[in-house]
């Protein structure tokens, strides 16, 4: 029989693993155990399983017909193996085989292993990305203009996701100016909170605030007589 067996880390906590005996015996099943199903004499041989005895055992491991009935007896009753009697020999089916050596399982496995790995890359570069271009705003300088020192934090992390060019960061600084000259002389209780503000920048960008000269030309033009 050629090929591998996967051996996963979890060996190391198994209830068996300081036993020499048991380890011996349980590799020796892995490296059996069919890959396939098969038959023989008549009866389905699984993946996972194989056909053994005792004396079969002893010569490929070493031990003794007795510790390897004591072995089989130990794995049986925790549950690692099941073994049934055909007869002049025995099927040993290993419980959980297909956890740990089925390939489809394991290239599942390697998949999901990956996408995460993935998925975690990209937040990652992303992270980075939005760092690189923050390095060239100073946010706070601009935050330290605007006139109600609430909601920075929520504020602070989405305007740092939108704002990705110097032409846009600009245009929010000048944003910030416009509304804080509009509400100079307002309550702060009627100013917007920072991350309220953040929502609705682009409204201030390009806002021109109504000047006296620009009352008072509307005040004449009321005032005019039509013929």
């Amino acid at each position: 029989m050629s090929g591998f067996i996967k051996i996963h880390r979890d060996i190391e906590r198994w209830g068996w693993a300081e036993s020499p005996k048991h380890f011996r015996v349980w590799i020796h099943l892995l490296l059996k155990a069919n890959w396939s199903e098969t038959e023989y004499k008549g009866h389905k041989i699984e993946a996972g399983s194989l056909v053994a005895g005792r004396k079969k055992i002893s010569a490929n491991t070493g031990l003794s017909e007795q510790s390897v009935r004591t072995v089989l007896k130990d794995l049986k009753s925790t549950n690692e193996i099941t073994i049934k009697n055909c007869g002049i020999f025995s099927i040993i089916s290993i419980v959980n085989w297909h956890k740990y050596q089925d390939a489809n399982q394991m290239t599942h496995q390697q998949n999901n292993q990956r996408t995460n790995q993935q998925v975690t890359t990209y937040k990652e570069n992303k992270k980075k990305e939005i760092r690189n271009n923050n390095a060239h705003f100073d946010f706070e300088a601009v935050y330290q203009k605007y006139p109600l020192k609430k909601g920075k934090s929520r504020g602070m992390k989405k305007i740092q996701r939108e704002i990705k060019k110097p032409e846009d960061f600009e245009r929010f600084s000048r944003a910030v100016e416009n509304y804080a000259g509009e509400v100079k002389n307002t309550e702060p209780r009627f100013i917007k909170h920072f991350s309220t503000f953040v929502s609705e920048w682009e409204d201030w960008a390009e806002y021109k605030p109504i000047t006296s000269l620009d009352r008072a030309m509307q005040f004449l033009g009321e005032g005019e007589i039509n013929d």
